[in-house]
């Protein structure tokens, strides 16, 4: 089932590549979900409008911003466990926040990924 999941990216980012690999592999997901947002004209489409990586579920359900770490922690094996505390309503809405501000600051955040 996790096989079929597609985890969209900004590779043209050094920041989000970098992160994103380290995401997969911390979670222990399969690092074969990835996928380069520059493959898809659509997908990147919808990455640059929304300012999001885009996760695609099995269900082809469409995932953005903080919804798709969300997405990702309950799939994990190492922190499924904690899916529903990061599914909470006020967990959600600081997640969105945050996540825009690192979105909007890429290049200011790269200096703590190397």
């Amino acid at each position: 089932m996790i096989e079929s999941i597609k985890l969209f990216y900004d590779d043209e980012c050094s920041f989000c590549t970098k992160s994103v690999v380290f995401i997969i592999k911390y979670f222990k997901l399969p690092e074969t979900i990835l996928i380069k947002g520059s493959s898809d004209h659509k997908i990147k489409k919808i990455m640059e409008e929304e300012n999001s990586w885009v996760l695609i579920d099995s269900k082809m359900k469409t995932w953005l911003r903080f919804s798709v770490f969300q997405q990702l922690i309950s799939m994990s094996p190492r922190f499924q466990w904690a899916s529903s505390f990061f599914s909470l309503r006020m967990i959600s809405i600081i997640g969105n926040w945050i996540y825009l501000i690192v979105a909007k600051n890429r290049g200011k955040f790269s200096i703590f990924i190397k």
